[in-house]
């Protein structure tokens, strides 16, 4: 599981810092292929706390949204239905966005 740093800016918009090596050689290009995969955004891998990011489109988020999501530039843009932990009743759709932004690591 990879980790990120979750900033929250709002309800529906959230920066993303993803350490990069510090060389701009090393430094992975931010496209889908790299942002695919389980994102922790506590960095521990031990809570809920965190997304998936699957090559086909398809989204979890938190412990409580699945759906869809596409990168536009910067930004992933996903559309998650809501419900409960362990519970597949939707309670809601909601819209989210993280714009995603690479930092060297040093």
């Amino acid at each position: 599981m990879r980790g990120l740093r979750a900033i929250p800016a709002a309800i529906v918009t959230t920066a993303l810092t993803v350490l990069t090596p510090a060389s701009a050689q090393d430094r992975p290009t931010l496209n889908r292929d790299f942002l695919v995969g389980t994102w922790s955004f506590d960095g521990t891998c031990a809570s809920g706390w965190g997304m998936g990011l699957a090559p086909d489109g398809e989204v979890w988020f938190d412990e409580w949204g699945h759906g869809l999501w596409v990168l536009e530039n910067d930004t992933i843009r996903m559309i998650l239905q809501e419900s409960e932990p362990g519970s597949e009743q939707v309670r809601g759709v909601a819209a989210m966005s993280l714009r995603v932004e690479a930092v060297s690591r040093q």
